[in-house]
Order: C-alpha cells, then sequence, then structure tokens
C-alpha cells in the first residue's frame, strides 16, 4: 500500500520525487501522469523558509571564510569550490525536503485545499 505523501490522490498513481523536485514550491507540484495540482495538506512554508535560511548561513559562512583567508587562497580555485559546494548544498537540500514530504505528509489535490468565499451561495 502507497504511503499518502507519495499517491496522487487525483489519479491514484504514485507520484515520483522528481515531480516533487522540480516543483519551485511545494504548492505547484504536479503528478506526471495526470497533470494535476497537487499540494501538500499542512503549510509547508515553514520548511521552504527554514531551507532558504539554513542555505544562506551555509553560503554565507563560505564566503566569511574566504574573506578571512583571501590573501591565502586562489580567487579562481575557490570560485569553482564555492559554486560547486553551493550546487551540492542545494540538492542535498531539496532530497532531504523531498524525503520528508514524501513520508511525513499528505498530498491533497490543490482544489480541495482552497477555501469557498464568504459571498459564494451554498
Amino acid at each position: 500500500m502507497s504511503k499518502p505523501g507519495t499517491t496522487c490522490p487525483i489519479c491514484a498513481k504514485e507520484v515520483g520525487v522528481w515531480s516533487i523536485i522540480k516543483a519551485p514550491l511545494p504548492n505547484l507540484i504536479r503528478c506526471e501522469h495526470c497533470n494535476g495540482a497537487l499540494v501538500y495538506e499542512k503549510n509547508s512554508w515553514s520548511l521552504v523558509i527554514f531551507s532558504v535560511v539554513l542555505y544562506l548561513i551555509m553560503v554565507g559562512g563560505m564566503l566569511t571564510i574566504a574573506y578571512l583567508n583571501l590573501e591565502t587562497i586562489a580567487l579562481g580555485k575557490f570560485a569553482i569550490t564555492w559554486a560547486i559546494s553551493s550546487v551540492l548544498y542545494w540538492i542535498i537540500g531539496e532530497f532531504s525536503i523531498t524525503a520528508y514530504l514524501r513520508s511525513k505528509e499528505k498530498l491533497i489535490a490543490k482544489k480541495d485545499k482552497i477555501s469557498p468565499s464568504k459571498s459564494d451561495p451554498l
């Protein structure tokens, strides 16, 4: 039996890891089978904010270390190392967030999450 965080509620097929990773935000996920708009039931903005802050701290730390050792490092080699490290940090973060969302949260259709406005008739 599939977990609720891995199954599309529209077509009942498994939503792959790549669908979650390629979505720019957790509320812009699309099922690769039916192209349905999906979102995780609980608000995942706190997870996004946490991961962006953590990423900025790591990148800022790398730049601080470079600034403090500016006389002893080759700037070109550092730039390449910094770029590669930044991308690796981002990829590790993406896969970590995806693993967490797939194991702990529940996918629902995006239209189910939108609450009706007060002016709509019953």
